[in-house]
């Protein structure tokens, strides 16, 4: 693994945990580039280099990903999405200007959503909307696709994303070039 900052220090597993707990805050954003057919699918449809996106979530000592994949909203450790995910794993730090009070928003929101269930009916409309150029749906269940999640946390906190799209139409990728976050690093290629 390597950080690709300018310092390029690897992260050997015996300093994993060290250089990852020292490095990542709440709400950071990971941003996800997935090997298997339904990664590149998503890829080649929103013509983005992300497949998934994930939140920095810090507990006590713990540093976690939250993020919803098929079996829902959820809670990992970052060490195990970090060692069993199938492809690279970008991590974005917010810009200063994000406030302790809307990190705390982000979290509450995220926490809200947990054991929510993921919304393969959005994930296809959307995948629908972007290549045949369709009419956007309007109502919204309580279940949750991984860019959904991280945009509707981002507005229920009011910070400003560039761009006008709602929740449900946000890929990853877009949400990589709308939220407020800078200073890319590669946790794993």
């Amino acid at each position: 693994m390597e950080w690709t900052d300018g310092g390029g220090a690897e992260i050997g597993e015996q300093n994993y945990d060290g250089e990852v707990r020292e490095r990542v805050l709440d709400c950071d954003i990971l941003l996800f580039r997935g090997r298997g057919f339904s990664s590149w699918l998503i890829r080649l449809i929103s013509k983005s280099r992300y497949s998934h996106v994930g939140l920095v979530v810090r507990e006590h000592d713990r540093v976690l990903c939250a993020d919803s994949t098929s079996k829902g909203v959820r809670l990992t450790t970052l060490r195990d999405r970090v060692q069993k995910y199938d492809g690279g794993i970008d991590h974005f730090e917010l810009k200063p200007e994000v406030t302790a009070e809307q990190r705390e928003a982000i979290l509450r929101f995220i926490f809200g959503k947990m054991g929510k269930g993921y919304d393969n009916f959005s994930a296809l409309v959307f995948a629908l909307v972007l290549v045949f150029k369709m009419k956007k749906r309007t109502e919204k269940n309580d279940k949750w696709f991984c860019s959904e999640l991280i945009a509707a946390a981002f507005d229920a906190a009011n910070i400003e994303r560039t761009g006008e799209q709602r929740p449900e139409f946000i890929s990853p990728g877009e949400l990589a070039t709308t939220l407020p976050i800078h200073r890319p690093c590669t946790l794993k290629w």
